[in-house]
């Protein structure tokens, strides 16, 4: 009797193109009203949610044959820390759905927008303890393996609350004022922690210099939580109503001035880590163009560093962040273009091969970050 073919695992870094695909879509619309642009991000939007829903679809399956493959994942001290790209590929399909619905619909899934935000508010919350939990206490957590990649299941909670800032425009008064308390209390699940980590990923590439030639890219990953904390600060500084908390007139302008500082000063410090990520990933490439999968984390980091750009610049007329946002812009979707198109080609590789071999040329590809 033939046994029926158990799915392949579907380890969590394979998400992250999920999380680089997506940001390029939101990026799209804010770099030009041009129909070719708003048709590409549509575009992007729509592949993004179809491989998303791929993905969680093989991981589901995968889980009914072997139910303890969750627990492997999160004990695993590598695949554990990607968890974080789940609900961070989620949060872009949100963001996009506010962007793009409208036009497919013809109107705004105000409900289900605002249901789908609850739902990756948790799923970050969860990743950004659980994964911490079980660092403590089933990880080694020598100083020499100190990595970027311990951001990666912290930072949702800020991408969350950079979602609600987003979302609270389109929303009805009676939301407002809930969504924007929750996304406050997500950017002080996220932010502190990150910064703490970015402390020791500067400790550890002082005493024990760039991580491997194989790790290119992970110095951009330290941006993420900057960009997207900037952009948090400067979209919740925006939304705040006074009356919400009988606050008088001058809360307003407190918000504003937390916006303001708060947003330039956290895209600063992003700034100089995403000049220092491009010489070291300059240096390392040199050294290594084999792709690998840890590419993707070349796009969304410099992707939300990029709305934070374009959101100081609009909210703030700095015409000057303006201006950079949109060569930023150009470089993400020229990178995507570059990551997506070698994914590609390594996967059609991989199916042309042996079923057996191109289960382990998808395992290589997605455990090689």
């Amino acid at each position: 009797m033939k046994q029926p073919r158990v799915p392949t695992r579907i380890p969590p870094a394979l998400f992250t193109a999920t999380m680089g695909t997506g940001i390029t879509s939101v990026v799209a619309a804010h770099l030009s009203s041009a129909t070719p642009v708003r048709w590409l991000g549509m575009a992007l939007f729509i592949v993004n949610a179809a491989l998303f829903v791929v993905l969680t679809g093989l991981y589901a399956a995968r889980l009914r044959h072997d139910r303890r493959q969750l627990l492997r994942d999160l004990e695993h001290p590598r695949d554990a820390l990607f968890f974080g790209a789940v609900p961070m590929g989620f949060a872009t399909l949100v963001n996009a759905s506010a962007v793009y619905l409208p036009r497919l619909l013809h109107h705004v899934p105000v409900i289900g927008l605002t249901g789908a935000w609850g739902i990756d508010v948790a799923m970050a919350a969860l990743s950004g303890l659980a994964v911490p939990y079980y660092m403590f206490t089933r990880h080694s957590g020598k100083e020499a393996e100190v990595s970027v990649f311990w951001l990666l299941p912290l930072v949702p909670s800020e991408v969350a609350a950079a979602s609600g800032g987003l979302l609270i425009g389109i929303l009805p008064p009676g939301y407002r004022e809930a969504v924007w308390v929750i996304s406050m209390v997500s950017f002080a699940l996220s932010v502190p922690i990150a910064l703490s980590v970015l402390a020791l990923v500067f400790q550890r590439f002082a005493i024990h210099g760039l991580p491997p030639n194989t790790q290119a890219a992970s110095a951009n990953i330290a941006i993420g939580p900057l960009g997207t904390g900037s952009l948090a600060l400067v979209e919740l500084a925006k939304d705040f109503n006074p009356a919400w908390f009988h606050a008088g007139a001058g809360a307003q302008g407190a918000a504003v001035l937390l916006g303001v500082v708060g947003g330039l000063i956290l895209w600063g410090y992003g700034l100089w880590w995403w000049i220092l990520a491009l010489m070291a990933a300059a240096r390392l490439f040199a050294e290594n163009r084999r792709f690998d999968v840890g590419w993707w984390g070349l796009t969304f980091p410099l992707g939300v560093f990029t709305l934070a750009g374009y959101a100081i610049g609009a909210y703030y007329s700095i015409g000057a962040f303006t201006i950079i946002a949109i060569i930023q812009s150009a470089i993400l979707v020229a990178t995507w273009a570059v990551v997506a198109y070698h994914s590609t080609a390594q996967l059609l590789t991989a199916a042309r091969r042996r079923p057996g071999d191109a289960q382990r040329a998808q395992l290589e590809l997605a455990e090689s970050a």
